[in-house]
């Protein structure tokens, strides 16, 4: 059964490029609601830990348990990655390297749209870091306009789980010199749109640089060494402080890199906008227990709810964030200067004058990867379409008092995530599909979506009693390039069809163990055939999902990346026959794929 053919949804939304999500920001002492307005004159929070070295109380062994319970349990909710190689050295010259299927790309630098023939210490800028560096008592470096930066994307063993990193530099360097292949500050998110299960993992030691050649998985050997100490990065960095709406962050910095050189190519970072979200091993009495503040509305977080009239809504979730980021993508709407952030402030500081006036929220329009492209252009409509619900955002994020405030007035929402016993996927669900005889049902569930090239090799499920003439078989569903007017896939079978006894063991995608070549993109998916004379339920189960419905003044919104389609044909379509999904729903259903990570891989 290998064979492409076309299937289309009805209705797929674009996701908005602006997700409420980039990377890791350390964030200052107190809960996920504490004030977040300083003064400039403010001796600066405790943004980042001037060092790792941190007092050690723990033994070595004590500390190689701690950090394989934390390990064990991310590889159980989001899979591994392996080591990433970042620069390699040609002749006298650095350069990033190209490990197999990671992206990644050096964080432009421009002034006034171009390139500059040079840099210079606290140079001003178009999109410089937000991130701040001049914190906890570190007054170094060079300014938020240091060149090469590099972000980007790596596969990992499970293929949808979006994992990406950061090496930041602090100073001024050339690809020449010997020391080009150090950094200050390196991170790494992993977060599974389906169960929303998210890690941080930094190190950061501006007085201490560290070799960045090479980007250590927390999974190889030197992975504790490798990274701030786990107590430093849940009790210093408190990623929570800005990551309190969602996965990742989106700044115009970071938006700069994108995943290729199309006009319209999405970004590095990946967007979450709408989708689950919580941190691993923050149960209560585990490392990161206090970040779960940011996410409940009980404990002062939360994110502002979707059923308030406000159009910053329609498209991410918004909350408060250390930096003042809100702040910064409106131009203050709404605030008088005494009452902005200290932190957005200093961002100012370092931004040429012509993009400093510009709003970055929203973009013109979603294929807008550049928060900045055709803003001038659209800034004198910017006030009326958006200056209301931005000064809103503005003024309930003002403080911890009016934060609180929202929250007693029920404007504010917890953050969503699956009810326990489905935080992991491949489990029992009550749903099964009924599958009449003769008929195929197709799954797209459009939050599995391949986070980079891969090599696709295995896949399992949760099976429950059928027929046997009913079985299961893995799909993947790629976009076929077109005008616009329509969204098109070709589908591929990639394994072999199992009925339920198949299930609850890794199966190989091809008979012979060959694997699929993944694409950065591809949707991943199931079919459930009927070969039978009867009908009957489908072996892989699903879960209704209404902790995750998203609805606006009592309409439900279908949103790409949120949502699973599904479509009911006569079984056997033909190679090149096109196929329309008409059915969506938030449904969670109970398989999942792997990548091979490099040769011999049987992780």
């Amino acid at each position: 059964m290998m064979r492409w053919l076309w299937l289309f949804p009805a209705c797929l939304l674009a996701a908005a490029a602006h997700g409420d999500a980039g990377l890791p920001m350390p964030g200052a002492t107190g809960a996920g609601a504490s004030a977040i307005v300083c003064a400039r004159d403010d001796a600066p929070a405790a943004d980042t830990p001037a060092s790792s070295a941190q007092p050690q109380t723990k033994t070595e062994t004590q500390l190689d348990a701690e950090f394989k319970q934390f390990t064990d349990e991310v590889r159980a909710a989001l899979g591994v990655f392996a080591d990433i190689e970042v620069f390699e050295r040609d002749g006298k010259t650095w350069r990033l390297a190209a490990p197999k299927d990671v992206l990644r790309a050096f964080v432009p630098v421009t002034v006034n749209g171009k390139t500059p023939a040079h840099y210079a210490k606290d140079m001003r800028s178009d999109r410089p870091m937000m991130l701040p560096t001049h914190v906890e008592g570190f007054d170094g470096g060079d300014g938020q306009s240091t060149p090469y930066s590099v972000v980007g994307r790596m596969p990992g063993s499970n293929p949808e789980v979006q994992w990406t990193f950061a090496v930041r530099q602090y100073w001024i360097k050339s690809p020449t010199d010997d020391d080009f292949p150090t950094s200050p500050d390196m991170a790494v998110i992993g977060h599974h749109p389906r169960t929303g299960a998210s890690v941080y993992l930094q190190f950061y030691d501006p007085e201490h640089p560290k070799d960045s050649r090479v980007l250590v998985s927390p999974f190889s050997a030197g992975g504790r060494e490798f990274y701030s100490p786990l107590d430093t990065i849940a009790g210093a960095f408190k990623c929570q402080r800005c990551h309190a709406a969602g996965p990742f962050i989106h700044t115009a910095w970071v938006n700069q890199v994108r995943i290729s050189d199309a006009p319209d190519a999405e970004a590095m970072v990946p967007s979450a906008p709408l989708g689950p979200f919580y941190f691993l091993s923050a149960e209560p009495g585990q490392l990161f227990a206090d970040w779960n503040d940011a996410l409940v509305t009980s404990a002062g977080g939360g994110h502002l709810s979707p059923s308030t009239d406000n159009a910053c809504t329609q498209c991410h979730r918004v909350a408060p964030d250390l930096l003042g980021l809100n702040q910064n993508a409106s131009r203050y709407a709404g605030l008088a200067p005494e009452q902005r952030n200290c932190w957005s402030v200093d961002s100012d500081v370092n931004q040429t004058p012509d993009y400093r006036e510009l709003h970055w929220m929203p973009p013109l329009a979603a294929p807008y990867v550049d928060f900045y492209a055709g803003q001038a252009a659209f800034a004198p409509n910017w006030e009326q379409a958006f200056g209301a619900s931005a000064a809103e955002v503005n003024r309930l994020m003002l403080t911890d008092a009016t934060w609180r405030a929202a929250i007693a007035r029920g404007e504010v929402a917890d953050v969503p995530r699956p009810p326990k016993q489905h935080q992991t996927i491949v489990v029992d669900r009550p749903e099964q599909d009924d599958v009449p005889p003769g008929h195929a049902l197709w799954i797209l569930d459009s939050r599995m979506r391949a986070n980079t090239d891969g090599e696709l090799h295995q896949w399992r499920f949760f099976a429950k009693p059928g027929a046997d003439s009913i079985t299961a078989a893995p799909v993947v569903y790629r976009r076929v390039p077109g005008d616009g007017s329509r969204i098109e896939y070709d589908v591929r079978f990639v394994g072999a069809p199992q009925p339920a006894a198949g299930g609850d063991t890794w199966l190989p995608i091809q008979p012979d163990d060959a694997g699929f070549r993944l694409r950065q993109g591809d949707y991943l998916g199931v079919v459930f055939t009927n070969t039978g004379a009867a009908p009957g339920p489908a072996p892989i189960p699903h879960s209704k999902d209404d902790w995750a419905r998203l609805s606006r003044n009592g309409v439900t919104w279908y949103r790409e990346g949120s949502v699973t389609y599904r479509l009911l044909s006569e079984a056997e379509p033909n190679a090149g026959q096109r196929l329309r999904f008409d059915d969506m729903d938030f449904i969670t259903y109970s398989f999942e794929l792997r990548n091979r990570l490099y040769e011999g891989d049987t992780d």
